[in-house]
């Protein structure tokens, strides 16, 4: 029983750790320009070509993640993080992101995104977000 358990654990763990982190190496950089990202892939190549490394499925996006608390079927952003039962937490990215990374050639208006749910579809035409509405273009149901 106990080696059963012990299993069965490690196999919850493995299971958990391939989705939080479904890359070998995950670099992240917060408030970055343009040119300092450059700065690093110099380093990062340099490091590679240094330990005779592959690259193999390299994937890199802009992004911004914020909470947002559900208030009436509206996403209001939250100047604070902590606790909060009703908190969700957006990231968005840039449509020329999804579309290099998807190979899609998707352009949207100033009112419109693609909303993409890993727990579950999102069931309405539009998202308010502080006071602005949008209009949802698709409703994803997995990256392909």
């Amino acid at each position: 029983m106990t080696l059963s358990s012990t299993v069965a654990l490690y196999i919850g763990v493995e299971d958990a750790l391939q989705s939080r982190f479904p890359r070998d190496i995950i670099m992240a950089a917060s408030d970055i320009t343009s040119s300092e990202v450059q700065k690093l892939e110099e380093i990062l190549e340099g490091e590679i070509k240094n330990n005779r490394l592959n690259i193999k499925d390299k994937l890199n996006y802009w992004n911004i993640t914020f909470g947002a608390e559900v208030k009436d079927d509206k996403f209001i952003l939250m100047k604070e993080v902590g606790y909060n039962p009703n908190m969700s937490m957006l990231t968005a990215i840039p449509v020329s992101d999804y579309n290099r990374l998807e190979g899609k050639g998707v352009s949207l208006s100033d009112d419109e995104v693609i909303i993409f749910s890993p727990t579950k579809k999102y069931g309405k035409d539009t998202i308010t977000i502080d006071e602005k509405l949008l209009r949802l273009s698709k409703n994803l149901i997995c990256l392909s």
